[in-house]
């Protein structure tokens, strides 16, 4: 099934409620220095990790990505899926999917690779006026792939949060000032560190924070800052910003938002110390908020349940719900 949960309108084993007020709240154990950790035994601890590899005939650039569908669905962002000059999937693209690998180059992880016709940006991504506040809005894409071509033994899809019952949808401000995770295999801002592409998979510890109008060209994410450190870098678009909770009495990640824009990066694995540009309004961390992606996800790998015309949010519907922002830099 789809990991969605759309309260009474998705297949699935039950209605779960997708606010923080709705859930036991679980606080992240954080021992890592600045709240930045290389992770060991992915899978067991992350199992819905994907690192994605894109390639066409102009070159080849590095994603991040989470398994959500055991039908066959990853989810990560649509400025990794297009080419920035003509909005569209490049007929020549490649993607390779890794699943869980200990490090960006792990030969023992399980892999597939698929071709543009499996490629599924969401199709408002590159509608939108450049400079508007919408101009990034809709940075979501799901990539499909044939389960039986690779080995998902010891793998399981992450839940994605995607509310909306009665007309009545998740906002952002649902979230304010909660402890959440981001993780990738994404470049650390060391240029000797990032010399070495064998790049180990790495989580961060960040709070969420309502979205300021400087800078402002999308409006349809959750905001994070964390004051000390950054946040993502290259290689981490797609990745996903999960929300700790308990679920029947066990840890259980919600994911919530995926990365699609965030500040200048620093290397805060091997030089904690490391000073960054002043934060602040305009610099926070900008993530694709899942819910108001609910009617591409469905419509896209058509596993949901009828529901009635704009009960899910789609294609500007929730926009104006949310206060959005970005900043200047991507995240990869």
């Amino acid at each position: 099934m789809l990991a969605i949960f759309v309260i009474a309108l998705l297949l699935g084993e039950g209605g779960i409620a997708v606010t923080p007020s709705d859930h036991r709240r679980r606080r992240l154990q954080v021992s890592c220095p600045n709240d930045a950790c290389i992770i060991e035994d992915v899978r067991t601890n992350y199992p819905f990790i994907t690192s994605l590899t894109f390639t066409t005939d102009e070159g080849s650039s590095i994603c991040t990505g989470s398994y959500v569908a055991d039908s066959g669905w990853v989810l990560t962002a649509a400025h990794c899926c297009v080419n920035e000059g003509t909005g569209e999937v490049d007929p020549t693209t490649e993607v390779e999917i890794v699943f869980a690998p200990e490090t960006k180059e792990d030969p023992n992880a399980p892999r597939v690779t698929i071709g543009a016709d499996s490629v599924f940006p969401n199709p408002n991504y590159s509608s939108w006026e450049v400079g508007s506040v919408h101009e990034n809005d809709d940075d979501a894409c799901l990539l499909s792939f044939d389960p039986n071509e690779v080995d998902l033994t010891g793998l399981d899809v992450i839940d994605l949060v995607v509310s909306c019952g009665g007309g009545t949808c998740a906002n952002p401000s649902d979230w304010d000032d909660q402890q959440v995770q981001v993780m990738g295999y994404g470049t650390t801002g060391n240029a000797d560190e990032d010399e070495n592409y064998d790049i180990p998979f790495r989580t961060i510890t960040l709070t969420t924070v309502p979205c300021s109008e400087e800078g402002k060209n999308q409006d349809d994410v959750i905001c994070t800052e964390d004051l000390d450190v950054g946040d993502v870098c290259a290689g981490d678009s797609g990745g996903p910003l999960l929300w700790p909770t308990i679920l029947d009495g066990k840890a259980k990640f919600l994911q919530i938002g995926l990365v699609s824009r965030g500040p200048e990066c620093d290397d805060r694995i091997n030089d904690p110390g490391a000073s960054e540009s002043p934060r602040g309004a305009g610099l926070e961390g900008t993530w694709t908020f899942i819910p108001y992606q609910g009617k591409f996800l469905c419509d896209t790998a058509e596993l949901c349940d009828p529901v009635e015309e704009g009960e899910l949010p789609g294609e500007g519907d929730a926009v104006e719900e949310v206060e959005g922002d970005a900043t200047e830099e991507e995240g990869g």
